[in-house]
């Protein structure tokens, strides 16, 4: 099955150069909304170990973002879903392959930030590459190991939605966008584990 692989060599070498590079940049993330399959909690172990910040961000791991990521369309709505349910909103049902998870997701990490600032979702292609697109509003194409920095920048409050919006302010304009609602994004770059 496709869900179990592990990540290679290579793949974990490229996700701890894309950690770096995030890191450099100041894209360090308040949480982590992932893919339950094997290779995704090995990225962002790889990634953690490069980078320690990495894991000190709660992290969900869910199979509906596993499996929305094969599904047309589906992926932006399903991580709408985790990043309400993370944020202690609700979310809606979960599988019990997800509730497993939910409980030993990140057990030793800090509870969740009133307002997260910056999201990190891993997961896989066609579907992160669907819905980074939509939010974009063009054509992004991702490769293995790259990360696309999307900022939230209409409707979230005094600064745009960026990083000092309240959760009140923050999480609906996210929340909009990632339904295909009223927010609005920006493509601020790629970050590519081959280039980084």
């Amino acid at each position: 099955r496709d869900h179990d692989p592990p990540i290679t060599p290579a793949g974990a070498a490229a996700a701890a150069a894309v950690a770096r590079a995030l890191a450099a940049r100041g894209w360090l993330p308040d949480l982590v909304l992932a893919s339950d399959a094997a290779r995704s909690r090995q990225t962002l172990a790889a990634m953690a170990e490069a980078v320690p910040a990495l894991g000190a961000a709660p992290a969900f791991f869910r199979g509906a973002l596993y499996t929305a990521a094969a599904l047309d369309g589906q992926t932006a709505p399903a991580l709408a879903a985790a990043l309400e349910e993370a944020a202690g909103g609700g979310g809606g049902e979960e599988s019990e392959a997800d509730a497993a998870a939910a409980a030993s997701s990140s057990p030793s990490s800090p509870p969740l930030a009133p307002s997260p600032s910056t999201v990190l979702a891993l997961g896989h292609n066609k579907g992160w590459e669907e819905a980074a697109s939509a939010l974009a509003g063009c054509a992004v194409r991702l490769e293995a190991a790259t990360a696309a920095l999307l900022e939230a920048t209409g409707g979230g409050g005094e600064d745009g939605g960026g990083g000092g919006a309240g959760a009140d302010a923050l999480l609906p304009t996210w929340q909009a966008a990632l339904a295909g609602g009223e927010g609005d994004w920006t493509l601020v770059g790629l970050v590519s584990g081959a280039d980084a």
